[in-house]
């Protein structure tokens, strides 16, 4: 009876109270062909998400909400695709609300302080996520083989033993 009340106990406790927030977030494509070394995705207004490219770093104004970009290129983001949006000039300024990510830390127009700096990658993790899984799930199944191998072929003498043992002394 105890045993039951707490296995209720559990699973109500598991169902009410872990609460898993689960979010949808659109995945951003990278770079078109064509597109300029240096990048930034913004987010302009609602649902108004731009890349803009540039051949030199981009910076940012001291406000904090406009890029300031020499020789840029603009594109819009539309139906999970870049599409061109046919801007490209020598000196722009673009408003925005918020930055999502960018290949290059942005520094702002007059200042050595970032705006925005690259998150610090670990080079562990680099090679972690170049490195071919099947090709190490293959090493590690090829120790693993005789090591079960071998498990089972002492459970086999252990039983073998005690059978052998308990028919000799009967």
């Amino acid at each position: 009876m105890k045993l039951k009340f707490i296995a209720i106990l559990t699973v109500i406790l598991l169902l009410v109270a872990m609460y898993v927030p689960v979010y949808a977030d659109t995945p951003i494509p990278d770079p078109p062909p064509g597109a300029f070394h240096y990048w930034v995705v913004v987010l302009k207004g609602v649902n108004d998400i731009k890349l803009v490219t540039s051949n030199n770093p981009i910076t940012v104004q001291a406000n904090g909400k406009q890029l300031y970009i020499r020789n840029c290129r603009k594109y819009k983001f539309v139906d999970n695709n870049w599409n061109y949006d046919w801007e490209s000039l020598s000196v722009c300024s673009v408003p925005f609300e918020h930055m999502y990510s960018a290949n290059h830390d942005i520094a702002y127009l007059n200042s050595s302080e970032f705006f925005f700096t690259l998150p610090k990658v670990s080079e562990l993790y680099l090679i972690a996520k170049e490195a071919d899984f099947g090709k190490i799930w293959t090493i590690i199944l090829d120790g693993l083989i005789p090591l079960v191998g071998l498990l089972i072929l002492a459970i086999s003498f252990r039983k073998g033993w005690v059978f052998l043992r308990s028919q000799l002394t009967h």
